[in-house]
C-alpha cells in the first residue's frame, strides 16, 4: 500500500513539473532553506542562468538579480 501512495505522489509531482515546464512564466521554486529546488525553461530566459547553474544553491548567492 505504501508503495502504490509512494508512485501515485511521484506521478502528480511528474505532471506537475511538466506542466511548469511549459508555461511562458518564470517558476523558481525554493525550499525553507532558500535553495533552489525547481528552474523552468522561462525562468533560465529571464535570469540568463542555466538550471544547472542554480539548482541545489541558495537563490541569494546563485542568482545576482535576487
Amino acid at each position: 500500500m505504501e508503495t502504490a501512495l509512494l508512485f501515485q505522489e511521484t506521478q502528480r509531482q511528474a505532471e506537475a513539473a511538466r506542466a511548469l515546464a511549459h508555461t511562458a512564466d518564470a517558476v523558481v521554486l525554493l525550499d525553507l532553506s532558500g535553495i533552489v529546488r525547481y528552474w523552468n525553461p522561462a525562468a533560465e530566459r529571464l535570469f540568463v542562468l542555466p538550471a544547472d547553474a542554480v539548482l541545489g544553491r541558495r537563490a541569494a548567492t546563485a542568482i545576482p538579480q535576487w
